[in-house]
């Protein structure tokens, strides 16, 4: 007895010493995140920069790597061939069937801005009118095509010219355009600086209008949302609107594909809103970050992101933190000594035995892999999720074992994604703006 306690006394030591080990290169360990971020305004990307900067200095665990694309559909493209983990994506633009909202970045209210007195009361008015537009992606125009619509006004009846948000501005209290078209955040940004020159160039204040058809229009057309513009939006000596005023809208989205594990997007959505908490009072435009509403069916939210948001469950981290770092240390680094420990009592653990085997093999491999070995290896992680499903229903692995082996698998598919980003920036080392991922650093 005195000889099996002391083996215990032993097995205990080094196991600890091995955990120990572990948390030291565990804390080295970064897990890749790539996200497609189109072209987006000059304020949403401020705010994207300084929500990647607070997150890299909370979080040592998971790095954000920002992908340019050069379009709304490149970024949902990239995200539905699984390029990427993460896309910003805009409602109107066409989402993938498979895409589910992590948080809402930014909701961007459509309105016009005409001069005092005018007679145009609304969108409903603007047939055989010049209007001025703002710099913006290609659904902007289409959006103001689907409103005319609505009000059966001929799309190519209505002028557009294009301005910088200071020249619509002038171009309004000169009268050369008969009102200013906006996609935006009302009071923020280029709808401020337009507003503000047109104020300047006009004698009294622009008035700001909304869709008045809005909750019609949403039914019409199912990817426009409904939402106000707050009165006062627009300040200054007769703040604009006078009162809230009911306009459509759209949001620009963190999306990802269902299969992203729940743990790991409830993660994110909790990094996301623990940034916009500290940056709130140094980066106001960090108060467009929304929850989404877990009830519209239209935009389906991630069921990791939605218990979040529900309360429901804890982040991943917070709960199996401890375990991580002893998990994949006894896996990745350990394992061989973890299972002669084993071995030398008479535990037989084949199956365990089997898993760590070919787990190993498999994480020997990923980092050499080329493309179609990658493809082979995420079959072969496949079968080895299947195999431990089996495995557990025969009663051949504990259920205390899942966690360490959910945790492993998370770890070799994020070697897998490393390796393919890895892979295809060596094929395209000047896509434009890939430079500039340092300006959306993450954790």
């Amino acid at each position: 007895m005195p000889h099996l306690g002391m083996k215990r006394v032993i097995i205990f030591l080094l196991v600890g010493g091995l955990a120990a080990g572990g948390v030291v290169i565990i804390r080295s360990l970064t897990f890749p995140i790539s996200i497609a971020v189109p072209p987006l305004s000059d304020t949403t990307s401020r705010m994207l920069q300084a929500v990647g900067r607070e997150v890299r200095q909370t979080s040592h665990w998971v790095t954000l790597n920002r992908v340019a694309v050069p379009s709304y559909e490149a970024a949902a493209k990239a995200l539905l061939d699984g390029d990427v983990n993460l896309a910003i994506l805009r409602t109107d633009a066409g989402l993938p069937n498979d895409a589910q909202t992590i948080a809402i970045l930014r909701t961007l209210r459509v309105f016009l801005i005409v001069a005092p007195h005018s007679p145009i009361e609304g969108f409903s008015d603007l047939r055989n009118k010049t209007i001025g537009i703002l710099p913006g992606p290609p659904q902007d125009d289409a959006l103001l095509d689907k409103i005319l619509t609505y009000n059966n006004i001929p799309p190519i009846s209505v002028t557009r010219i294009r301005y910088t948000p200071a020249e619509a501005g002038v171009a309004l209290g000169q009268k050369k355009i008969a009102a200013i078209y906006i996609v935006g955040v009302p009071g923020a940004g280029a709808s401020s600086e337009a507003f503000a020159a047109a104020v300047k160039a006009s004698k009294g204040t622009p008035v700001v209008l909304g869709v008045d058809d809005a909750e019609a229009v949403t039914k019409h057309f199912g990817a426009l949302e409904k939402a106000d513009i707050d009165a006062g939006s627009f300040g200054g000596a007769k703040a604009q609107p006078e009162e809230d005023t009911t306009t459509l809208a759209v949001t620009l989205r963190l999306m990802a594909k269902s299969r992203m594990p729940s743990y790991l997007a409830s993660e994110l959505a909790n990094k996301l809103f623990e940034a916009k908490a500290r940056l709130v009072t140094s980066e106001p435009s960090v108060t467009g970050i929304e929850a989404p509403d877990t009830d519209d069916r239209r935009f389906a939210v991630h069921p990791g992101a939605k218990s979040y948001f529900d309360g429901d469950a804890p982040t991943f981290f917070d709960r199996f933190e401890s375990l991580f770092w002893i998990g994949s240390a006894l896996l990745g680094v350990l394992g061989s000594a973890a299972t002669w420990l084993f071995s030398q009592f008479g535990k037989k653990q084949t199956t365990e035995d089997l898993v760590g085997s070919r787990l190993t093999a498999f994480l020997k491999s990923v980092r050499q892999a080329d493309e179609a070995g990658l493809e082979k290896l995420e079959a072969e992680l496949d079968s080895i999720v299947l195999f431990i499903i089996e495995a557990r229903a025969q009663g051949a692995i504990d259920s205390d074992d899942i966690n360490t082996y959910a945790i492993a698998m998370f770890h070799a598919r994020a070697g897998i994604e490393e390796r393919r980003a890895a892979l295809q920036q060596s094929r395209a080392p000047d896509v434009p703006n890939q430079a500039n991922a340092a300006e959306f650093p993450a954790g």
